[in-house]
């Protein structure tokens, strides 16, 4: 009886590790919604909060996750603002989580918030990352003129391709 007990019990359990997890993983959700995601970003000036619905309409907007100490963000930043005159017609939101005195030095660096369509700030509650699953930095999304989403480009892209989508929208 003991035997025929302890059988049963291990071809249960032979049989429970063979099972495999077919549920996929539920997708992005900006690729659920494809809008802009409704951030909250603490400015440099770390007295003024920043949100979706202040974006200014119908313009088209890309949205920048970065980490200050990534030398891939720190090469695009510096290329953006070289190239200023190809995405002055966007509106453009640098995030991230990275400790807020690093956010502020890499404004100071490359004087981010002195253009008047760029915003820079930290993402306090990490929506961004989360929203996007952001795997490498920069992460740069790109939104059309009514706010729906475009493209991404994981690990950044050059601004060339960034004006080439501009110039279709």
């Amino acid at each position: 009886m003991y035997k025929l007990l302890f059988l049963f019990l291990m071809l249960c359990t032979f049989n429970a590790f063979a099972q495999q997890d077919t549920l996929p993983l539920p997708l992005p959700q900006y690729l659920v919604t494809r809008e802009v995601p409704g951030f909250k970003l603490l400015l440099t000036d770390s007295a003024t909060y920043y949100y979706k619905y202040q974006l200014p309409k119908k313009r088209p907007t890309i949205i920048i996750y970065f980490s200050p100490d990534c030398e891939h963000c720190q090469v695009e930043a510096q290329a953006l603002t070289d190239s200023l005159k190809y995405v002055k017609a966007a509106n453009i939101v640098y995030a991230s989580y990275a400790p807020f005195v690093s956010i502020k030095n890499f404004d100071s660096t490359y004087k981010l918030s002195a253009q008047p369509n760029i915003k820079i700030g930290r993402d306090e509650k990490y929506y961004i990352p989360s929203f996007y699953r952001v795997r490498f930095t920069p992460f740069v999304a790109l939104y059309n003129r009514k706010g729906l989403l475009v493209r991404v480009y994981e690990g950044g892209t050059p601004i060339i391709n960034l004006y080439k989508e501009l110039k279709k929208l």
